[in-house]
């Protein structure tokens, strides 16, 4: 789980384009395709848990860690998202 961290973290620093558009109303989405960045991440969190638990090597603290991690991830993504649908119209 700990080569999620990383990019977790770099996801939600694309996320913060989302205060600007709050505080000052600038529509600035993020250089990268975030969506996809976030729904990757998710991917590896269910693909490594799966392994590990089919192997039995996960333990509830790691678990856990998966858990939120995955949590955390969908949670950008879906905060992203909404922001993306706020896109002014090209009158």
């Amino acid at each position: 789980m700990i080569s999620t961290y990383h990019d977790l973290a770099d996801a939600a620093e694309y996320v913060t384009t989302v205060i600007r558009f709050v505080d000052r109303g600038i529509f600035k989405p993020a250089p990268v395709d975030l969506l996809s960045m976030l729904d990757e991440i998710m991917g590896r969190i269910e693909a490594a848990s799966a392994e590990m638990a089919e192997s039995a090597e996960m333990t509830a603290d790691e678990r856990a860690v998966a858990d939120h991690q995955h949590a955390y991830a969908a949670l950008l993504h879906l905060l992203y998202s909404e922001f993306l649908k706020q896109k002014p119209s090209a009158d």
